[in-house]
This record gives structure tokens, sequence and C-alpha cells, in this order.
């Protein structure tokens, strides 16, 4: 978990954060350095998100009033943590995967909390997976009720379980009637 460190005298001093971390991959650093530079904080990152670190290691360092490190530190480090260990399971389901077969590409899920999608994103791709669909502009769904329905059928190019929808690479024949 995220800690903060601190150096201080007194609460109306300068005041030094370090944000350090278990070994993880590290997502949404820059978010959490953004925080502080809007509490006046002077900021030095250390890493970026994506990259590997090691237990301990510092990833960012922040200089200022005592007032803005606190009021900036704790949404900073639930930021990181939050998204590092995203970031850090899909990463260890990509590497399970690959142990299995090293060219397979793991996608997540394109669900989230509202107004976290950018952030989710940007975890699951630190982590080496990739999301499924971001819109619909890159896949077509065929659900069962498409198929009953006489509408339209499809014969996918891999297999499918019956009844699932299919988001892989298929012949679409469409017998929609104008």
């Amino acid at each position: 978990m995220p800690r903060l460190q601190t150096h201080n005298q007194r609460q109306t001093s300068d005041l030094q954060g370090r944000v350090a971390w278990r070994q993880s991959i590290v997502t949404a650093i820059e978010e959490a350095a953004a925080l502080f530079r809007l509490c006046d904080v002077k900021v030095r990152m250390l890493e970026s998100s994506g990259t590997a670190v090691s237990a301990g290691e510092l990833l960012l360092e922040g200089m200022g009033k005592a007032a803005g490190v606190l009021k900036a530190w704790k949404v900073a480090q639930t930021l990181v943590e939050i998204w590092s260990g995203v970031a850090n399971a899909a990463h260890a389901i990509v590497g399970a995967a690959r142990e299995v077969r090293p060219s397979i590409v793991v996608t997540c899920t394109r669900k989230n909390a509202a107004g976290t999608k950018s952030m989710a994103i940007a975890a699951i791709r630190a982590g080496g997976a990739v999301p499924h669909r971001l819109g619909l502009s890159e896949t077509i769904l065929v659900f069962p009720e498409h198929e009953r329905s006489g509408a339209m059928s499809f014969s996918a190019t891999s297999p499918s379980r019956r009844g699932a929808a299919v988001s892989t690479l298929f012949k679409l024949k469409s017998s929609i009637r104008r």
C-alpha cells in the first residue's frame, strides 16, 4: 500500500511528502502528481504509469505547505493504490495466460464505475491487457435473438458457445428485407 512519509516541524511549515509503494506496476502516478500541484505542492515524479517498481521504491515526492500536502496525499494515495491494484491484477492474469499460450491477448470488460473509464483503461493497459470493445464501432455482436428472428445468420470462424454473444470474427449474412 502506498504510504506518505512526512518530515516537518510544524503544520504551518513546509512539508516534504514522499509516496512509496510495494512491488508493483504503477498506475495513476501522473494524476496523483496533478492533485499535489492543484494544492500548490511542487512535485517531482520519479516513476511513470506502466512502470514496474520494487518494494519501497520512491514514486513521487512533493514539497510545499503542510496544508497543501496533507490535503492532496490521501486522495493521491488512493488513486495510485486502486489503479495500480487493477494493473497488477491484469498483469498477473496476462502472465498466467501467457504461460499456457504466449501469443494470447487478454481482454478486460468494458464495464466500470461511472467516471472511471479512462483510469480503468489505463490500468488494464499498464498491466498488459487490452480493453474489450471501447465502443460499438469495432465489433458486431450477434445475439441468439437475432438468429432466431430470421433476420440474419452467421457462421463463426472460431468456436463459440451456443447462446453466447459472438464477438469473434465471423461471416455475416443478412437476410433483412427492406
